[in-house]
């Protein structure tokens, strides 16, 4: 009761329906201000600036899988949200859009969140998906990559993790 009391609120915002996942961070690329991403619980997406304005909202087929990762897809400098649902990989941009190619659609459920890596500095972008009992490896445009054998390990709970020495 005391630390509550001795916090102050910055700002407040009014959801339809409580809050069910995040807050994520999510950095204005224009501004460099912190934003915040939400889900509630009718599955509704909403990106929240700094000064707790509702910028937009969009519904989603299910909750979030695990985190929402904000990356810079093109690297031009403009961040981007890469997360998954029950069976769609989704990847908006900072005005609630879908990237083109977006969302793909997996047959199996989506086990856990999405694994974006790039080989090497300046590689295109590959994002890892468990779904089902397959590794999925898509490209930067919502397409399966070409050469890639789907690996069968499983269903796993934890998101891919990449390490490269050298």
């Amino acid at each position: 009761k005391e630390l509550k009391d001795e916090l102050k609120a910055i700002w407040t915002c009014d959801l339809e329906k409580p809050i069910s996942n995040g807050p994520w961070p999510f950095i204005n690329h224009y501004t460099q201000k912190a934003e915040i991403v939400v889900q509630d619980k009718l599955h509704q997406l909403y990106l929240i600036n700094s000064d707790g304005k509702i910028l937009w909202k969009r519904l989603l087929d299910s909750d979030i899988i695990g985190s929402l990762q904000p990356l810079d897809v093109f690297e031009n400098e403009k961040k981007q949200m890469l997360f998954c649902t029950n069976k769609r990989l989704y990847c908006v941009d900072r005005n609630g859009n879908d990237v083109k190619g977006f969302p793909v659609k997996f047959d199996s459920k989506i086990n856990a969140a999405p694994t974006a890596i790039r080989y090497s500095a300046g590689s295109d972008l590959r994002i890892l998906v468990s779904a089902g009992n397959v590794i999925k490896n898509i490209d930067q445009n919502g397409e399966e990559v070409d050469g890639w054998d789907e690996l069968e390990i499983g269903a796993i709970s934890a998101p891919i993790e990449w390490h490269s020495i050298s």
